[in-house]
């Protein structure tokens, strides 16, 4: 469907703009290539590591979460559960920190 269509190709975008850090514009980009089709997955792992270069780790945990709530079948699981364990971790010491 033309839905399917435009999400995969604002998904890629977001991508390329993400190599090119412009993290604000692929930001955009993968939430409306989620609005257009929720279930494509990838786009979930893009936000979330988008999120984490902006430096938005509350964000990005949501999104990881997001991620590893899909079905097994997503391509790169693994690589998405320690990126978010890894976050987790540096995100609590960064809130013990400030109290």
């Amino acid at each position: 469907s033309l839905k399917t269509v435009r999400s995969i190709l604002l998904y890629q975008r977001a991508l390329r703009r993400m190599n090119t850090k412009d993290y604000k514009n692929a930001s955009i980009d993968c939430n409306e290539a989620l609005n257009y089709n929720p279930s494509l997955r990838e786009c979930y792992l893009l936000k979330a590591r988008i999120d984490h270069l902006k430096g938005d780790n509350y964000k990005s945990i949501l999104f990881y979460r997001l991620y590893l709530s899909q079905p097994k079948a997503a391509k790169e699981m693994e690589a998405a559960k320690a990126e978010y364990e890894a976050l987790k971790s540096t995100d609590r010491k960064s809130v013990c920190r400030e109290r």
